[in-house]
């Protein structure tokens, strides 16, 4: 999702759309500062205990495949266990409002209103959909020889659209080599955008790097066919050709096995 010059996540673009919106149906319909702050508070609170457990069950369930502590902290690769962390967020506010009827019902006015603002938004402004299946189009390899995507009919398919002068697209370059090595079932595609073979070629060799599938798009054409708002973007396929994810910006070793469990 563009906003201005910064590429959101789409989830991360609506997350911060309802709080917003949230914010402002309290302080249009809730006269008392203190009862204001009160239900602030606690959504804000329950927001943020969400977010933290469903990280936290992330790291735990993933990591062998933390290379660093620190790379727990690293949020940029959407590594996330969503429903757990919704579970958390609302337990805590019911927890700390069905005790105080004027508090719960209230902050459920106030949810209820803010979705009644924020739904209309998201429908007009949602990304449009793409294609759910993989699609039939023809790419050349670094020596010039064209490579149908169909060929991996049958295969679990992950296709990764970068660009060596994306520091996202670099910061992943070795989780993706790794997990090629990791996962022979799967067929990894990493298709380049907008720049020459000789260029792409001599990035790779720099880093040491050896990919099955290295594509080339020379005119970027690969963005409009894949919906891609930016780079790295990244597509997962199972068996079957279905679309299972998309994620647009940057992923760890720990979120792109995640992933990869979704299609294998």
């Amino acid at each position: 999702m563009n906003v201005g010059p910064l590429l959101l996540p789409t989830t991360a673009f609506y997350l911060l759309l309802f709080v917003a919106a949230f914010g402002l149906v309290l302080r249009l319909t809730v006269s008392a500062a203190m009862l204001r702050r009160q239900l602030w508070d606690i959504s804000w609170f329950g927001l943020v205990i969400g977010l933290l457990v469903a990280r936290l069950i992330f790291v735990i369930r993933f990591h062998d495949a933390f290379n660093h502590p620190l790379e727990w902290f690293d949020i940029r690769d959407g590594g996330f266990e969503v429903e757990l962390g919704v579970i958390a967020g609302l337990g805590y506010v019911l927890i700390k409002t069905l005790r105080h009827k004027r508090i719960f019902s209230r902050l459920m006015r106030a949810s209820l209103l803010t979705l009644m603002v924020a739904a209309p938004v998201t429908v007009l402004t949602y990304p449009t959909p793409i294609a759910t299946e993989l699609p039939n189009l023809v790419y050349e390899d670094l020596q010039g020889q064209g490579f149908s995507l169909q060929q991996l009919a049958g295969k679990p398919v992950v296709i990764n659209l970068w660009a060596t002068w994306c520091p996202p697209c670099r910061r992943e370059m070795p989780a993706f080599h790794q997990a090629q090595q990791d996962n022979p079932e799967v067929a990894f595609v990493l298709i380049n955008q907008g720049e020459p073979n000789a260029a792409v070629s001599e990035y790779l060799e720099q880093l040491g790097l050896d990919f099955k599938i290295m594509l080339t798009d020379p005119f970027s054409q690969a963005a409009k066919h894949f919906g891609a708002y930016g780079t790295p973007t990244t597509l997962f396929y199972d068996r079957d050709g279905k679309l299972i994810h998309k994620r647009v910006g940057s992923l760890s070793h720990a979120s792109l096995s995640a992933n990869l469990d979704k299609i294998k």
